[in-house]
């Protein structure tokens, strides 16, 4: 089987990894997507349980500036809907008191269809976990992955990857064991590597609970309220809870429908995540998560089913916040590392990562001489 050498490999297709890869392709590159999971989006995330679904990962997009063409794009495809629902602010000791409520697009079908829309017309091999990085002989970066080895890699495709630049769209802390895995080393290289190794994430620990019956309110929420029985909760100050939403409630964007069988999304602070995240029983651990929503939320305790999620790099507690939104070496060939830990914990931050990263790539690297 013949080696396809590709203008550029990026690794990862989450928001910036994908947002990279369409901009460089639209701009005429040869671009391959590798992702080690089955999925797009990366935190961009939707799950399917139970015969229905939730988004354990980001729950909606803001509407702030950086994102303001996607959502209206999608929006315009009927992919996006605004979300009209009830807000509430958690207290450290477990108060709720009504809140001004952010504007956010969801997506009825799961925000993981955010991930799809991305990456359509984008090569992108998944479930392809790239293990090591090795410059060639031949000025190309040789990418060796652990994965199945799928129907679609076995046609005129070699599992030998080769790429004559690469991207790195992944949590810093998965990028750094993969510039160490470079010989000889580089003083680009090594800088790129102490860069990285800044960064420092928060894990978050996400519970899906089911309720077969009405709609859980939060007290003095009346379900049949005109907003679809919509509502979410946030702290910043509660010791086991950051966020709680009735997921549920973004599957219709009609109050006609929006009656039946629940689902709740229980997001841990990181502080409780960083206490449990390896604990050996995570069905226990999600219990008291829902136990300590449900000190809050009454109609939250003893759910029908629950699923827990661990997520150890879901916040850039401390991002790197140089003055550009990606890093760069050329030494020994080009390498690029992006996400939303370049600046900024949001999706947002991961888009204009993406999006600048390949610019820098467009104006900096000249691929010529292609095979």
């Amino acid at each position: 089987m013949r080696t396809t050498i590709w203008d550029v490999a990026v690794v990862g297709a989450g928001m910036a990894g994908l947002v990279c890869g369409r901009s460089l392709q639209a701009a005429g590159y040869r671009v391959l997507v590798l992702e080690k999971s089955k999925g797009f989006g990366g935190r961009i995330a939707t799950r399917r349980l139970h015969d229905t679904r939730a988004d354990h990962g980001t729950p909606y997009l803001t509407t702030e500036d950086s994102l303001a063409d996607l959502i209206d794009t999608l929006t315009e495809q009927g992919c996006l809907h605004p979300w009209p629902r009830q807000h509430y602010r958690l207290s450290a000791t477990g108060e709720l008191t009504i809140a001004p409520a952010p504007k956010v697009a969801i997506a009825p079908s799961g925000i993981n269809s955010v991930g799809k829309f991305l990456a359509e017309g984008l090569t992108v091999y998944r479930q392809q976990r790239v293990v090591a990085l090795a410059p060639t002989e031949h000025q190309t970066w040789q990418l060796s992955c652990d994965g199945p080895q799928s129907a679609e890699l076995l046609g005129d495709q070699s599992l030998e990857l080769e790429a004559r630049a690469v991207i790195l769209a992944i949590p810093a802390p998965q990028a750094l064991p993969l510039i160490h895995t470079v010989s000889p080393a580089s003083a680009a290289l090594d800088h790129l590597a102490a860069a990285l190794d800044t960064v420092v994430y928060d894990p978050c620990l996400t519970v899906m609970a089911g309720y077969r019956r009405d709609r859980p309110a939060p007290p003095g929420k009346n379900p049949d309220e005109n907003i679809d029985g919509g509502w979410t909760i946030k702290s910043i100050e509660h010791p086991t809870l950051r966020w709680i939403g009735l997921d549920s409630s973004k599957r219709t964007v009609s109050a006609s429908s929006a009656a039946g069988p629940s689902v709740v999304v229980i997001h841990s602070s990181p502080a409780f995540a960083a206490q449990n995240f390896d604990a050996p029983n995570l069905h226990l651990i999600g219990a008291e998560l829902v136990s300590a929503a449900a000190e809050s939320v009454p109609a939250l305790a003893n759910p029908d089913w629950a699923q827990v999620h661990r997520w150890r790099y879901a916040f850039a507690q401390q991002p790197y916040t140089h003055t550009r939104p990606y890093l760069i070496s050329t030494e020994p060939l080009p390498l690029f590392c992006c996400g939303d830990w370049c600046q900024g914990a949001t999706v947002g931050a991961a888009l204009q990562s993406g999006l600048a990263t390949a610019d820098a790539f467009k104006r900096h690297i000249n691929i010529s001489n292609r095979q």
